[in-house]
Formats: C-alpha cells, sequence, structure tokens
C-alpha cells in the first residue's frame, strides 16, 4: 500500500539507532533537555556558519530528553556531500576512522556526536536533516504542545486529509499544492491555515489535533 509522506518523514525522526557496535549495541544514548543548547553550540564551533540552535526539529530540546538530536539543514546552501567531508575531516584530524562517527541515510547524515563535546558523557546520535524549505518543514515537523495527546504525524496526517478532501496536497519540503494541476500554492503555514480552516485562522490553529 501506498505510505503517507508523513509517515516516511516521521520515520527519519525516529531513535538515534544508526551508530553500533559489533554486538549490536547502541553506541549512542539519550541527551537531557539541559544538554542539548551546549551540544549544539559545540558542533556550531566544529561547524562554522551552521546556525543549529535556531533550526531544530521535532521534539529536540523541548522535552526532558531526546532520543536524538534532529536538525534542519538548508539544502540550498549545503550539500549532504560538504557536510559530510567536514565531519570526516573532524574524526581524521582526531585519529577516529570516519565510518564509526559519520554515516548516510536518505536526506540525512548523521554525526555520533560527544555530549557536551565531552566523550567521557557519551554520545547522542545527531541526524542533520537536508531541507529545500527550511521554515516550512520546521512548521511541519515541529513538535506537538506539551498538553496535545496526540503525535506530530497524527496531527500531519489530519492536515493532509483535509488539504485532501480540498483538493489540495501537503508536501513536507516545499509547501502546498493544487492535486489537479501541481500548481504550488504557498508555503505560508498561517495562509495554508486560512485555506484549511476558515479566514481567521492562523499557523496556531494548526498546532496540533487539539486545535486543528
Amino acid at each position: 500500500p501506498k505510505k503517507s509522506w508523513v509517515y516516511c518523514t516521521m520515520k527519519l525522526l525516529e531513535g538515534g539507532n544508526v551508530f553500533k557496535d559489533n554486538q549490536g549495541r547502541a553506541l549512542t544514548q539519550r541527551i537531557n533537555q539541559t544538554d542539548v543548547k551546549s551540544t549544539l553550540a559545540w558542533l556550531e564551533e566544529m561547524l562554522p556558519g551552521l546556525d543549529l540552535q535556531n533550526n531544530t526539529l521535532g521534539s529536540t530540546g523541548i522535552k526532558d530528553t531526546s532520543g536524538d538530536l534532529d536538525l534542519a539543514i538548508d539544502a540550498t546552501r549545503v550539500t549532504k556531500e560538504q557536510l559530510e567531508q567536514r565531519l570526516k575531516q573532524w574524526a581524521l584530524s582526531h585519529g577516529f576512522k570516519p565510518e564509526e562517527w559519520v554515516k548516510k541515510s536518505g536526506s540525512a547524515v548523521h554525526f555520533k556526536t560527544p555530549i557536551n563535546g565531552n566523550p567521557d558523557q557519551g554520545y547522542v546520535q545527531t541526524d542533520f536533516m537536508f531541507l529545500q524549505d527550511v521554515p516550512w518543514s520546521k512548521f511541519v515537523l515541529g513538535a506537538m504542545p506539551l498538553d496535545s495527546k496526540h503525535k506530530g504525524r497524527e496531527r500531519n496526517v489530519l492536515m493532509n486529509s483535509i488539504a485532501k478532501s480540498m483538493g489540495y496536497k501537503l508536501n513536507m519540503t516545499d509547501g502546498i499544492f493544487d492535486r489537479a494541476s501541481n500548481k504550488f500554492i504557498t508555503d505560508n503555514p498561517d495562509k495554508v491555515a486560512k485555506m484549511l480552516l476558515n479566514k481567521t485562522a492562523t499557523r496556531q490553529d494548526l498546532a496540533s489535533v487539539e486545535s486543528i
């Protein structure tokens, strides 16, 4: 059966399971909320020019702990290959095997990141997600309000279903399109809210299943 883009997208944001030892045991761990900002600051220092602290995805840094660090990277400015090489060069410069620290999958580059830049504190998996339209994707992949009883993928299924019933389709990377002509309409969440809900709605009304 066909799979909604919602499920494919959210699958990329689930759990840090890329880095394992020879016995299949995870080499990374969950990261406490209090360590997220400082770990991202360390990554920014290692990767000058990337704004990581303002481009988190999902629940990264919002919940008490996170299974990994999901970060949005503007694919129009940096390519997967460029970032991969920068990360591998860092590993080589520290005497590490790059393949044990850097991996690729789909639209992401994964990095085994020392928490707070300190290996003694363990490692967290960082997922650099390469996106064509970062503001839109951050909205679509944004964390649900803490008081919501539903997950982000459920909110997106609901949004996508409403759009489909009205002759539109939602795309994670680009915005909303006319379903018949495939013509781009908008990637402004406030305009999307007015199209799907009512003329006075804003992006806040699309924040959760409950608000929709």
